[in-house]
């Protein structure tokens, strides 16, 4: 599956447009994440270098999932996740530590998320950033790409949302720079 995604970082006036989503579909009660994103070797996002492998532990509630990610050189992403919910998200940092990872940021986000339109929608109110809205389908296909985006598009437009507040950076790109 190919996951075709849009992120738009809402103005602080922007609350008519959380209302419009909660018309349109039911969004689900907010939980709590906290991210936790290491790096190899370095210390930033400065000196990070595309391909570089990026560590996530991930909890949401009781439930902690450990994620290695890598961009790779012809375009998509390598991902694999391991769920480790017995082992709580201490022990998971100080594995991590112990293996030479360097923790560079801290992600703590309230996600509420719904379905409108075969679109995924996901309000994200992130410490320290504000409020974002993730718009996401997923496809089969790379014919489907366009189809996609244009659905996204089409959202858009009827939830308010302007395309000048499209967000490309990921949240802890963004909390370190």
């Amino acid at each position: 599956m190919i996951e075709v995604e849009k992120k738009y970082r809402l103005p602080a006036d922007a609350q008519d447009i959380i209302e419009r989503i909660r018309e349109l579909c039911s969004l689900s009660k907010a939980v709590r994440q906290v991210d936790l994103v290491y790096l190899n070797g370095i210390s930033s996002f400065k000196d990070f270098t595309p391909g570089d492998p990026v560590l996530r532990c991930r909890s949401v509630d009781d439930d902690v999932t450990f994620t290695v990610k890598r961009k790779l050189p012809e375009g998509g992403v390598w991902e694999v996740e391991l769920p480790i919910n017995d082992a709580g998200v201490d022990r998971v940092e100080d594995f991590i530590s112990c293996l030479g990872w360097n923790l560079v940021t801290r992600v703590v986000k309230a996600r509420s998320s719904a379905q409108a339109d075969g679109i995924t929608i996901v309000v994200d109110d992130v410490e320290e950033l504000g409020q974002f809205v993730e718009l996401e389908v997923l496809v089969a296909t790379t014919e489907e790409v366009e189809y996609a985006l244009t659905s996204i598009s089409r959202l858009c437009t009827k939830l308010g949302i302007s395309e000048e507040w499209e967000e490309t950076r990921k949240y802890d790109e963004l909390l370190t720079t």
